[in-house]
């Protein structure tokens, strides 16, 4: 039976069990597979899916709730955002001194006179843009699984994030290079 979000929205809050119900059931299978390929295991995708419901329950019963799009929908970025933001607590695959100390050289001439810079100004940046270069440039993931992981909404999103992350480092190499009176060479 297929009902439309308006009558869904009427059901939640008159206090229909079997609409909570059956809004659980519909979308769980997908939020755990969006779990399990973003590194997740399904104890943990249950209890923040179940998070995810009630926090719904609690937007559509709120009396400033406005309809912008289709509930379903709407469950599903709740639980994306709850998941992201459940794998960002957790230690991350690889920390920024992990890849920084990964890098063997024989040679350190082939490293970039200012890379020890360059590893500086990554550890001003924030978690999320330390993460997201790291998985593009140390993990070699491509645009699509960065677009998974942190529940961008397509590839296009997740590349202007990755855009942002470089600015946003150039600028701070930038503004630390005017700050400087030695360039960053031997």
């Amino acid at each position: 039976m297929t009902i439309s979000d308006t009558e869904l929205i009427r059901l939640i809050r008159e206090g229909c069990e079997k609409t909570l119900t059956m809004l659980y059931q519909s979308y769980w299978p997908q939020a755990k597979a969006f779990a399990k390929q973003n590194s997740g295991r399904e104890e943990d995708a249950e209890e923040i899916y179940q998070d995810a419901v009630m926090l719904f329950y609690e937007k559509v019963n709120a009396s400033d709730f406005v309809v912008s799009g289709a509930m379903g929908g709407f469950l599903m970025q709740i639980f994306r955002y709850k998941w992201i933001k459940h794998i960002t607590r957790q230690k991350p695959e690889t920390s920024l001194e992990e890849w920084h100390s990964s890098i063997e050289m024989e040679d350190n001439d082939t490293l970039p006179p200012n890379f020890e810079h360059i590893v500086a100004n990554i550890q001003n940046l924030s978690e999320r843009c330390q993460d997201l270069l790291a998985a593009f440039y140390y993990r070699h993931w491509n645009m699509e699984q960065i677009a998974k992981h942190y529940a961008y909404s397509n590839t296009d999103v997740a590349k202007t994030a990755k855009y942002k992350c470089l600015q946003k480092l150039k600028s701070l190499l930038n503004q630390d290079s005017t700050q400087t009176p030695e360039k960053h060479g031997a």
